[in-house]
This record gives C-alpha cells, sequence and structure tokens, in this order.
C-alpha cells in the first residue's frame, strides 16, 4: 500500500502541474507547449517529492535518487503523452511512469 500511495500521490500531482504548463503555454504555440509540459511537471514532482517527505510517506534522505528517476520517468511520459493525447488510458499510464520512476530512483525502502 506504501508503493502504491506514493506512485499516486507523485503521478497525479506532476500530471496537474504538467497539465497546467500545457494550458499556459498553449497560447504560444507548440514548442512553450511542451515546454510549459516540462517546467510545469518537473516543478510539481519536486514539490510532490517534498510533501511525502514531510507527511512521513518518503524517506528524506533518499530525494535525490528519487527526483533523479521522476524525472526520467517525465522524460519518458512527456513525448508519450503528447503524441497519444487523445487516448485517456495512454495518459494515465504515462503519468505513472513518474512514480514508477520515483521508486525505483530511490529504491523500494524509501517508501515508509
Amino acid at each position: 500500500m506504501r508503493y502504491l500511495r506514493l506512485i499516486i500521490v507523485t503521478s497525479i500531482l506532476t500530471g496537474l502541474g504538467a497539465l497546467a504548463g500545457v494550458l499556459a503555454g498553449r497560447p504560444l504555440g507548440r514548442r512553450t507547449t511542451m515546454l510549459g509540459a516540462m517546467v510545469g511537471g518537473t516543478l510539481t514532482l519536486l514539490a510532490a517529492l517534498h510533501f511525502a517527505s514531510r507527511r512521513g510517506w518518503f524517506d528524506p534522505d533518499r530525494l535525490k535518487g528519487g527526483s533523479i528517476g521522476g524525472l526520467v520517468g517525465l522524460g519518458l511520459a512527456s513525448p508519450l503523452a503528447v503524441m497519444t493525447g487523445q487516448h485517456v488510458g495512454i495518459l494515465l499510464a504515462a503519468s505513472a511512469l513518474v512514480g514508477v520512476g520515483v521508486l525505483v530512483g530511490a529504491g523500494p525502502s524509501s517508501a515508509r
């Protein structure tokens, strides 16, 4: 349950941040849309990890590894989400890549 909680929290918050970045960048063009998604997703990923560590759900000593793993997951999820933006199931799976990346990057013992 603790792994699932960490995956869900980081995935949902990062997905919402990326969506906010997309919405903010869309009026300025296609390149800005992708840039906004990456910046928004990155900032909310880091905020989600700090939120989880303050709640006691994540080991604060493993923030660096979790951040790196989450950013790799975000880097894999972003092109997948952009290419298949119409399919909700694929968007959810792409968002879950971020949470799985956090868990892989920090190690399974990081979730509390």
